[in-house]
């Protein structure tokens, strides 16, 4: 098994479906986020996203 990692240099519509499907697993009140608010938090200054791709899937972030 091979994970790639990856900084995200902007937010995409991988990246914003990725989100959808992870985001519940970590909180059952958090509401999806869009395009522009996954766009602010990547491009916040003291922030670096990741992404995890397994098998060519966006599988964490």
């Amino acid at each position: 098994m091979s994970v790639d990692v990856a900084v995200v240099r902007a937010a995409d519509d991988e990246l914003v479906g990725a989100l959808a499907r992870l985001l519940p697993q970590l909180s059952g009140k958090a509401g999806a986020l869009d395009r522009d608010a996954v766009e602010r938090v990547r491009a916040g200054e003291a922030v670096t996203v990741l992404t995890a791709r397994w098998e060519g899937r966006v599988v964490a972030w």
